[in-house]
């Protein structure tokens, strides 16, 4: 019996050795491992990529050469990828040997308003923001995209919050996408600013829709979520609630007086010179990765909304919807039902509808990544398209906006 156990017990620590050797081998960082986490951050599916980038930063010195002689080998930026690119720039520092040169490079790269990949680059550089790079940080609030402008408002978390101010003020004045609102509000407290608090409180007031997007239960999700994380002590709220529920009624009522001795006197918005007027009827939605962002509605009282959050708008002729309502049915009967042209990518122009007679939103998508592709839109979808930008011409819209617009629409479905 004794001799039994003693065997089963020699077997045990053979086992367990063997174990521990198979999972050390698993877990060795060879070449061919971090070849493999390489290959997997840059030609990986969405989800892959940035888990695959993210392992090789947590990798050490190891990781971080591998990913450094990777990058440094790449002539073109372009050919990294946003994952890995992002990963780069973070492990940047500090600024002695290749370090110092893929820094300088990946500065010149973001000055290059043609690199898709600008918004990865600002996100990288903006967790270890190093002396002398706040100016051009703080320039990046004026980008013409919102996901370079929403990077960079992460990056000012170690750096004087009132330095910044300023610029931060000047920008809400003229942001209009509720997303960067938010984050600029939020950063404007922390800077010492306590009535941007209000800009917060009122998102949870919004009930607004973006066509089929619920751009108003989104603000308000977000805004309560900034309100505790600035004031923990602060009342409960249900942000999924119906704003017209008791629940809803009472939280906001809550906050109010919450915020009453610390924000103090409400926020009067300015008047606007135009009054929002009318239902959207048809929306034109732009997401490029070089030309940025353009969320534009027409509505049946002859309006032109630009943006979402923050909606400025624009009168057009007297009567004009009418017309394009009958482009768009025609647009529509000639599509014949489909509603997606390309392939999953950063470049994305979308048709939205809601025309008279029809139940809910609809929207034809075309996608692709950000090469380009020539012909890529529909022709069904060209007439319509040139009446809608032919309309930005006979309001007042600025030149300079319009000019933008027509580019993006270049880039991202061709001519028209």
């Amino acid at each position: 019996m004794q001799r039994f156990v003693g065997l089963c017990l020699c077997l045990l620590v053979l086992f367990q050795g063997s174990s521990f050797a198979q999972s050390k081998r698993k877990h060795e960082i060879t070449p061919a491992r971090l070849e493999k986490l390489i290959r997997a951050a840059t030609q990986g599916s969405p989800v892959v990529r940035p888990q695959a980038a993210q392992r090789l930063v947590k990798m050490g010195e190891v990781g971080h050469k591998a990913v450094f002689d990777f990058v440094s080998s790449k002539p073109d930026l372009f050919d990294v990828g946003p994952e890995l690119l992002e990963a780069a720039a973070q492990l940047a520092v500090p600024l002695d040997g290749k370090r110092a040169e893929l820094r300088k490079r990946f500065w010149k790269d973001l000055g290059n308003l043609d690199f898709p990949w600008r918004a990865s680059l600002v996100s990288g550089l903006g967790k270890n923001m190093q002396a002398g790079e706040t100016e051009a940080f703080v320039a990046l609030l004026e980008d013409r995209m919102l996901a370079v402008r929403l990077a960079a408002l992460k990056g000012f978390a170690d750096v004087d919050a009132k330095l910044i101010l300023p610029r931060i003020q000047a920008r809400l004045k003229v942001e209009t996408e509720g997303g960067a609102r938010r984050a600029l509000a939020r950063r404007a407290y922390e800077a010492g600013q306590a009535s941007s608090l209000w800009i917060l409180y009122g998102e949870l007031g919004r009930d607004d829709r973006f066509f089929d997007q619920p751009v108003g239960l989104i603000a308000r999700l977000e805004a309560s979520r900034f309100l505790k994380a600035l004031l923990p002590e602060g009342p409960a709220f249900d942000a999924q609630a119906a704003v017209d529920s008791e629940a809803a009624l009472a939280g906001r009522a809550a906050w109010l007086a919450y915020l009453k001795p610390i924000a103090g006197p409400q926020l009067t918005e300015p008047v606007p010179t135009v009054i929002p007027r009318g239902t959207a009827i048809l929306g034109l939605e732009l997401r490029s990765c070089r030309r940025g962002e353009f969320f534009l509605r027409w509505t049946d009282g002859d309006q032109l909304w630009l943006g979402r959050g923050n909606p400025v708008c624009f009168d057009l002729q007297p009567g004009s919807h009418k017309a394009l309502i009958a482009q768009a049915q025609g647009t529509l009967a000639a599509l014949g039902g489909k509603h997606l042209t390309g392939q999953p990518g950063c470049d994305q122009e979308s048709y939205h509808f809601q025309l008279p007679g029809s139940k809910r939103p609809s929207v034809y998508l075309i996608t692709k990544g950000p090469r380009p592709v020539p012909e890529l839109r529909p022709l069904p979808l060209n007439g319509l398209l040139a009446d809608l930008v032919a309309s930005l011409s006979k309001s007042k819209l600025p030149e300079s906006i319009s000019s933008e617009l027509v580019e993006a629409l270049k880039d991202l479905g061709g001519s028209y």
